[in-house]
């Protein structure tokens, strides 16, 4: 008898009996796809010496999948049978990993993962929702093709059909003359709808999403003032061309979407012909690192903004920012303050969350940023503590107690603080907002000697040369300052500085950044790792 039947139909409640089966909505390649996910699942992680003992012995298992359940996913003990329940297909995939995952820290026939550690309790029924649909910590691990299927994460790539920030490149449209994107220009839109059209034969998700120039101006052409343009106002002329293209692709699966920010902040005067899908408010004029407070006026005018775009638009995201883009790579607690935030936007409305963290850059603790904001996401009750105590013991299982300590300990000293931090600051803010330089140099000296004493599985150990490479930035940033007094190399205005073996030691291990996969230090200019080293070895003592 096959372990997993397929009963393809729509799921009504007098067909939750089935056991050992999955039952299925409507998904039109489910009969196949669904039962082999689970197949997969299971052989995944389980020792291969005990592969049909463990199919025997969880066959009883249930999945059920309706777009009928009320909620997101379910988990229930029938008669020592348990039932999971998801709402979609995405959904079933996760919570099956996120099961099969928890077998793994029970069951000794199971191997150790190589996932996250599951976010769920299944050792009660529960029936909940996500506490955001749209849930993207914006880190490099996220970025990573097979890390979002199974985290419960969204990403970029795979959430939207098109990432509309900076359309001017996707669209190949020269900027260099004219700093703004008019959005009354026939050949602009024109190139939008030949691109959609292209799109349209390899949809994933039909989500679109367009956005003016990363800056405060604004079209003021003739067309765009009548439409309601003004200087640093460009909503009115980005509303006309949404209601154009909800029009021309009324007969598509594509759903529109755009960004207050900047020249976009202010939502319409006029009331757009159509709603959007939805709309993504950026943060950025609210306070970093610290708890939000809707008693505070910065907070009261976004309360106003949200409730005011609520009238134009069917779902609100936030863009929400979680680096230094200054400097990546000196450690940057978040998890803390956003707990509390998310729980600030939720309360407002709000039901997705883009986080923009590094990017694709690489940044230290960024993996444990990324699992933990991703479950905050799915779930704010959850204990940040207990989430990183659990990580780091699965990833770093030698090093678990020192990266615990030391990272949490960042977390903490910026919540006791209560100061905000400078989302383009340097080394002195963040000083002053969270970061000890003692503790740094302990951690860092700690790290060395772990490194150099333990034997550690190799995942580990590059995990840790990675992390040990990339902060000893900070411990050059410290070392600059403490010999001129400023933490910008490129302004030290003519100072020599002093090479000791010591020094040269923490440059060798920067210097090894491109072995350990990064090279950038900050998000915007030519600023890169490698022009930073050239700078100590320009302005060494000779």
């Amino acid at each position: 008898m096959k372990i997993f039947n397929i009963i393809y139909r729509f799921l009504f409640p007098a067909v939750v009996v089935a056991v050992g089966c999955i039952v299925v909505g409507a998904y039109d390649d489910a009969n196949t796809y669904m039962d082999q996910a689970l197949r997969d699942c299971l052989v995944k992680y389980c020792d291969s010496r005990y592969r049909n003992e463990i199919i025997n012995k969880y066959k009883s298992t249930t999945v059920l999948v309706s777009s009928k359940f009320s909620y997101d996913y379910g988990i229930e003990y029938h008669n020592n049978t348990l039932i999971l329940k998801a709402k979609d297909k995405k959904t079933a995939e996760w919570l099956i990993d996120q099961y099969v995952r928890h077998l793994a820290y029970t069951d000794t026939h199971f191997t150790n993962c190589d996932l996250p550690p599951t976010i769920i309790d299944f050792g009660k029924t529960v029936h909940k929702n996500f506490d955001f649909i749209y849930r993207e910590p914006h880190f490099s691990p996220n970025l990573k093709e097979r890390y979002q299927p199974f985290s419960g994460a969204s990403s970029v790539e795979e959430y939207w059909d098109l990432w509309g920030h900076n359309l001017y490149k996707e669209l190949d449209i020269d900027t260099e003359k004219q700093q703004v994107i008019c959005f009354t220009n026939d050949i602009f839109y024109n190139k939008v709808v030949k691109f959609l059209e292209e799109k349209s034969r390899s949809l994933r998700t039909g989500r679109i999403i367009i956005m003016p120039m990363d800056t405060m101006s604004a079209c003021t052409c003739t067309e765009c003032q009548k439409i309601g343009n003004k200087n640093q106002y460009a909503t009115p002329a980005v509303m006309n061309m949404m209601d154009k293209l909800k029009e021309r692709f009324s007969k598509t699966k594509y759903t529109f979407y755009t960004a207050a920010y900047h020249s976009t902040q202010q939502p319409p005067q006029k009331p757009p012909k159509y709603r959007l899908s939805g709309l993504l408010l950026s943060t950025s004029d609210l306070p970093k690192g610290i708890a939000l407070d809707p008693q505070n006026d910065l907070e009261k005018d976004f309360i106003k903004t949200v409730q005011a775009w609520n009238n134009y638009a069917d779902t609100l995201y936030v863009w929400d920012y979680a680096a230094n883009y200054n400097d990546f790579l000196t450690p940057l607690p978040i998890l803390y303050v956003l707990k509390k935030n998310l729980k600030f936007f939720r309360d407002n409305g709000i039901s997705g969350v883009f986080l923009q963290g590094s990017g694709y850059d690489y940044s230290p603790f960024d993996d444990i940023k990324t699992f933990v904001a991703t479950a905050l996401m799915i779930d704010g009750q959850l204990d940040v503590d207990d989430l990183c105590s659990r990580y780091f013991t699965q990833f770093y299982p030698v090093s678990a107690k020192m990266m615990t300590d030391y990272y949490l300990s960042l977390e903490k000293n910026m919540e006791q603080r209560e100061k905000k931090y400078d989302l383009h600051g340097d080394m002195k803010d963040a000083i002053d907002s969270y970061f000890c330089a003692d503790d740094f140099f302990r951690f860092y000296e700690n790290l060395g000697i772990i490194l150099s004493e333990n034997k550690m599985e190799s995942n580990e150990k590059n995990r840790l040369e990675k992390l040990y490479s990339a902060l000893s930035f900070t411990w050059l940033q410290l070392e600059l300052y403490r010999q001129t007094g400023s933490y910008d190399i490129t302004k030290i205005n003519g100072k020599t500085l002093s090479i000791t073996p010591d020094i040269q030691t923490v440059i060798s291990r920067l210097s090894a950044y491109e072995h350990h996969g990064f090279r950038k230090y900050k998000e915007k200019g030519e600023r890169e790792i490698k022009d930073y080293l050239d700078f100590w070895s320009l302005f060494a003592e000779k």
